[in-house]
């Protein structure tokens, strides 16, 4: 989780080592989802291009670096 304050988060990453995560991979961000329903939520892993799956952005972790925690 991102967060610049004590106030809503910007953002929950979480990071994993497959190339191909689903749906059943998120159970942290599920749960975060539950207390901030509107708080963008990725997965940066070794996946080769990005996809979105249960409203989790799955990206590439360079990019992710590069777009998200550079961003920020």
């Amino acid at each position: 989780m991102v967060s610049r304050s004590l106030g809503k988060p910007l953002a929950a990453v979480e990071i994993k080592s497959q190339s191909a995560p689903f749906a059943d991979d998120f159970a942290g961000l599920a749960a975060f989802r539950t207390d901030y329903p509107r708080v963008p939520r990725f997965c940066f892993c070794t996946t080769p291009r990005p996809y979105d799956v249960e409203q989790v952005t799955v990206l590439p972790w360079a990019q992710g670096v590069r777009d998200i925690v550079g961003g920020l």
